[in-house]
Protein backbone atom coordinates (compact mmCIF):
# COMPACT_ATOMS: atom_id res chain seq x y z
CA UNK A 1 0.00 0.00 0.00
CA UNK A 2 1.27 3.46 -0.92
CA UNK A 3 -0.07 6.58 0.78
CA UNK A 4 0.59 10.10 -0.43
CA UNK A 5 -0.75 12.34 2.33
CA UNK A 6 0.47 15.56 0.74
CA UNK A 7 -0.85 14.55 -2.67
CA UNK A 8 -4.16 13.05 -1.59
CA UNK A 9 -4.00 9.41 -2.66
CA UNK A 10 -3.90 5.85 -1.41
CA UNK A 11 -2.76 3.18 -3.86
CA UNK A 12 -4.09 -0.24 -2.92
CA UNK A 13 -1.67 -2.88 -4.20
CA UNK A 14 -3.64 -5.68 -5.81
CA UNK A 15 -1.47 -8.83 -5.88
CA UNK A 16 -0.13 -9.72 -9.33
CA UNK A 17 -0.92 -6.26 -10.68
CA UNK A 18 2.38 -4.42 -11.17
CA UNK A 19 2.82 -3.45 -7.53
CA UNK A 20 6.62 -3.20 -7.82
CA UNK A 21 6.47 -0.97 -10.89
CA UNK A 22 3.81 1.35 -9.48
CA UNK A 23 5.61 1.59 -6.15
CA UNK A 24 8.75 2.70 -7.96
CA UNK A 25 6.79 5.22 -10.03
CA UNK A 26 5.00 6.76 -7.03
CA UNK A 27 7.85 6.55 -4.55
CA UNK A 28 8.89 10.23 -4.72
CA UNK A 29 5.31 11.36 -4.02
CA UNK A 30 4.63 8.91 -1.20
CA UNK A 31 4.68 9.54 2.53
CA UNK A 32 3.94 6.00 3.62
CA UNK A 33 4.89 2.92 1.59
CA UNK A 34 4.34 -0.59 2.90
CA UNK A 35 6.39 -2.62 0.44
CA UNK A 36 7.91 -5.62 2.21
CA UNK A 37 5.61 -7.99 4.09
CA UNK A 38 2.87 -9.22 1.69
CA UNK A 39 0.03 -9.23 4.28
CA UNK A 40 0.68 -5.53 4.96
CA UNK A 41 1.74 -4.57 1.47
CA UNK A 42 -1.50 -5.96 0.04
CA UNK A 43 -3.98 -4.53 2.50
CA UNK A 44 -7.53 -4.45 1.15
CA UNK A 45 -9.81 -1.42 0.99
CA UNK A 46 -11.75 -2.74 3.97
CA UNK A 47 -8.58 -3.12 6.03
CA UNK A 48 -7.44 0.37 5.07
CA UNK A 49 -10.83 1.87 5.90
CA UNK A 50 -11.09 0.00 9.21
CA UNK A 51 -7.58 0.38 10.58
CA UNK A 52 -5.36 2.83 8.70
CA UNK A 53 -7.78 5.58 7.72
CA UNK A 54 -8.93 6.27 11.31
CA UNK A 55 -5.29 6.43 12.39
CA UNK A 56 -4.37 8.84 9.61
CA UNK A 57 -7.41 11.01 10.32
CA UNK A 58 -6.52 11.13 14.01
CA UNK A 59 -2.78 11.72 13.70
CA UNK A 60 -2.57 13.83 10.56
CA UNK A 61 -6.04 15.36 10.42
CA UNK A 62 -6.13 14.35 6.76
CA UNK A 63 -8.67 15.36 4.20
CA UNK A 64 -10.25 12.55 2.24
CA UNK A 65 -7.67 10.60 0.29
CA UNK A 66 -8.74 9.14 -3.04
CA UNK A 67 -8.26 5.38 -3.26
CA UNK A 68 -6.80 3.92 -6.45
CA UNK A 69 -6.27 0.33 -7.55
CA UNK A 70 -5.53 -1.84 -10.56
CA UNK A 71 -7.55 -4.90 -11.53
CA UNK A 72 -6.51 -7.65 -13.90
CA UNK A 73 -8.61 -9.75 -16.27
CA UNK A 74 -9.58 -12.66 -13.97
CA UNK A 75 -8.21 -15.55 -16.06
CA UNK A 76 -4.95 -13.70 -16.66
CA UNK A 77 -4.78 -12.91 -12.93
CA UNK A 78 -5.11 -16.59 -12.02
CA UNK A 79 -2.50 -17.50 -14.61
CA UNK A 80 -0.08 -15.12 -12.91
CA UNK A 81 -0.70 -16.94 -9.62
CA UNK A 82 -0.18 -20.26 -11.39
CA UNK A 83 3.17 -19.12 -12.77
CA UNK A 84 4.17 -17.72 -9.38
CA UNK A 85 3.53 -21.12 -7.83
CA UNK A 86 5.66 -22.89 -10.44
CA UNK A 87 8.91 -21.20 -9.40
CA UNK A 88 11.81 -23.48 -8.69
CA UNK A 89 12.14 -22.78 -4.98
CA UNK A 90 8.73 -24.28 -4.19
CA UNK A 91 9.62 -27.56 -5.88
CA UNK A 92 11.92 -28.40 -2.98
CA UNK A 93 9.96 -30.67 -0.57
CA UNK A 94 11.71 -29.02 2.38
CA UNK A 95 10.46 -25.55 1.42
CA UNK A 96 7.85 -24.30 3.93
CA UNK A 97 5.48 -23.45 1.07
CA UNK A 98 6.07 -26.59 -0.98
CA UNK A 99 2.35 -27.41 -0.80
CA UNK A 100 1.69 -24.28 -2.88
CA UNK A 101 3.85 -25.48 -5.78
CA UNK A 102 2.08 -25.68 -9.13
CA UNK A 103 5.06 -27.00 -11.10
CA UNK A 104 3.41 -30.42 -11.45
CA UNK A 105 0.13 -29.02 -12.77
CA UNK A 106 -1.35 -27.82 -16.02
CA UNK A 107 -3.18 -24.50 -15.88
CA UNK A 108 -6.56 -26.20 -16.24
CA UNK A 109 -5.77 -28.44 -13.27
CA UNK A 110 -4.80 -25.37 -11.29
CA UNK A 111 -8.12 -23.68 -12.07
CA UNK A 112 -10.04 -26.85 -11.15
CA UNK A 113 -8.28 -26.89 -7.78
CA UNK A 114 -9.00 -23.19 -7.26
CA UNK A 115 -12.75 -23.44 -7.84
CA UNK A 116 -13.23 -26.79 -6.07
CA UNK A 117 -15.65 -26.76 -3.08
CA UNK A 118 -12.69 -27.77 -0.91
CA UNK A 119 -9.95 -25.66 -2.44
CA UNK A 120 -6.68 -27.45 -3.21
CA UNK A 121 -3.69 -26.69 -0.99
CA UNK A 122 -1.77 -25.03 -3.84
CA UNK A 123 -4.56 -22.44 -4.21
CA UNK A 124 -5.65 -21.98 -0.61
CA UNK A 125 -4.10 -18.53 -0.19
CA UNK A 126 -5.34 -17.02 -3.45
CA UNK A 127 -8.08 -14.43 -2.80
CA UNK A 128 -10.60 -12.78 -5.11
CA UNK A 129 -9.90 -9.36 -6.56
CA UNK A 130 -13.30 -8.06 -5.47
CA UNK A 131 -12.23 -8.60 -1.85
CA UNK A 132 -9.59 -5.87 -2.31
CA UNK A 133 -11.86 -3.17 -3.68
CA UNK A 134 -15.36 -3.89 -2.34
CA UNK A 135 -17.14 -3.76 0.99
CA UNK A 136 -18.66 -6.76 2.77
CA UNK A 137 -21.73 -6.62 0.50
CA UNK A 138 -19.74 -6.60 -2.73
CA UNK A 139 -20.20 -2.89 -3.43
CA UNK A 140 -17.26 -1.25 -5.17
CA UNK A 141 -15.70 1.25 -2.74
CA UNK A 142 -12.39 2.19 -4.37
CA UNK A 143 -12.65 5.63 -5.97
CA UNK A 144 -10.63 4.88 -9.11
CA UNK A 145 -10.27 1.33 -10.44
CA UNK A 146 -8.21 0.81 -13.61
CA UNK A 147 -7.60 -2.15 -15.88
CA UNK A 148 -4.14 -3.63 -15.54
CA UNK A 149 -4.25 -4.27 -19.29
CA UNK A 150 -4.72 -0.51 -19.81
CA UNK A 151 -2.14 0.54 -17.25
CA UNK A 152 -1.34 3.71 -19.18
CA UNK A 153 -4.67 5.13 -17.93
CA UNK A 154 -3.40 4.72 -14.37
CA UNK A 155 -0.19 6.55 -15.26
CA UNK A 156 -2.14 9.41 -16.84
CA UNK A 157 -4.41 9.61 -13.80
CA UNK A 158 -1.45 10.11 -11.48
CA UNK A 159 0.24 12.52 -13.89
CA UNK A 160 -2.85 14.72 -13.71
CA UNK A 161 -3.10 14.38 -9.94
CA UNK A 162 0.58 15.05 -9.26
CA UNK A 163 1.25 17.52 -12.06
CA UNK A 164 4.31 15.62 -13.21
CA UNK A 165 5.38 13.34 -16.04
CA UNK A 166 5.58 9.78 -14.78
CA UNK A 167 6.97 6.52 -16.03
CA UNK A 168 6.34 3.02 -14.80
CA UNK A 169 9.03 1.40 -12.74
CA UNK A 170 11.11 -1.47 -14.00
CA UNK A 171 9.62 -4.76 -15.02
CA UNK A 172 9.36 -7.19 -12.15
CA UNK A 173 11.77 -10.00 -13.00
CA UNK A 174 12.60 -11.85 -9.85
CA UNK A 175 16.21 -13.00 -9.47
CA UNK A 176 16.97 -16.59 -8.57
CA UNK A 177 18.48 -16.02 -5.14
CA UNK A 178 18.66 -19.10 -2.92
CA UNK A 179 20.65 -17.68 -0.01
CA UNK A 180 18.84 -16.83 3.21
CA UNK A 181 18.96 -14.20 5.93
CA UNK A 182 21.33 -11.21 5.57
CA UNK A 183 23.03 -12.69 2.50
CA UNK A 184 19.69 -12.99 0.72
CA UNK A 185 18.68 -9.45 1.69
CA UNK A 186 22.01 -8.05 0.49
CA UNK A 187 21.69 -9.93 -2.80
CA UNK A 188 18.25 -8.47 -3.46
CA UNK A 189 19.43 -4.94 -2.64
CA UNK A 190 22.42 -5.32 -4.94
CA UNK A 191 20.24 -6.75 -7.72
CA UNK A 192 17.79 -3.86 -7.49
CA UNK A 193 20.59 -1.29 -7.47
CA UNK A 194 22.10 -2.75 -10.65
CA UNK A 195 18.68 -3.01 -12.27
CA UNK A 196 17.91 0.66 -11.60
CA UNK A 197 21.30 1.76 -12.89
CA UNK A 198 21.52 -0.17 -16.14
CA UNK A 199 18.03 -1.19 -17.25
CA UNK A 200 15.58 1.15 -18.93
CA UNK A 201 12.20 1.77 -17.43
CA UNK A 202 9.27 0.13 -19.12
CA UNK A 203 6.70 1.96 -21.15
CA UNK A 204 3.11 0.80 -20.72
CA UNK A 205 3.32 -1.05 -24.03
CA UNK A 206 6.60 -2.77 -23.14
CA UNK A 207 5.22 -3.64 -19.75
CA UNK A 208 2.24 -5.51 -21.18
CA UNK A 209 4.19 -7.18 -23.99
CA UNK A 210 6.41 -8.79 -21.37
CA UNK A 211 3.43 -10.64 -19.87
CA UNK A 212 2.50 -14.06 -21.20
CA UNK A 213 -1.14 -14.64 -22.14
CA UNK A 214 -2.85 -17.52 -20.31
CA UNK A 215 -3.55 -20.83 -22.07
CA UNK A 216 -7.10 -21.19 -23.32
CA UNK A 217 -9.46 -23.04 -20.99
CA UNK A 218 -12.28 -25.28 -22.13
CA UNK A 219 -15.73 -23.66 -22.48
CA UNK A 220 -17.04 -25.73 -19.57
CA UNK A 221 -14.20 -24.79 -17.23
CA UNK A 222 -14.43 -21.15 -18.30
CA UNK A 223 -18.15 -21.10 -17.51
CA UNK A 224 -17.59 -22.63 -14.07
CA UNK A 225 -14.78 -20.19 -13.32
CA UNK A 226 -17.02 -17.27 -14.31
CA UNK A 227 -19.66 -18.48 -11.87
CA UNK A 228 -17.07 -18.86 -9.13
CA UNK A 229 -15.60 -15.40 -9.72
CA UNK A 230 -18.82 -13.74 -10.82
CA UNK A 231 -18.18 -10.44 -9.01
CA UNK A 232 -14.62 -10.23 -10.35
CA UNK A 233 -15.78 -10.70 -13.93
CA UNK A 234 -18.61 -8.23 -13.40
CA UNK A 235 -16.29 -5.57 -12.00
CA UNK A 236 -13.78 -6.02 -14.79
CA UNK A 237 -16.45 -5.84 -17.50
CA UNK A 238 -17.62 -2.51 -16.07
CA UNK A 239 -14.24 -0.80 -16.34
Amino acid sequence: MIIGLRNGFVFICMPKCASNSVEEMLGPWSDWAIVQQPPLRHLTYRQYNTYLKPLLDDVYDTVDLQTVCLMREPVSWLYSWYRFGSRQQLQNPSHPNHAHSTAHLGFDEFVEGYIAPERAAFAENIPRQCDFVCDEDGNLKVDHLFKYEEISTLVRHFEKLLGAELQLGHLNVSPQVHARGPVRAFAFRAYNAVRRRFFKRASSEQFLKAKRPPPELSPDLTARLKRHLARDFELYAGL
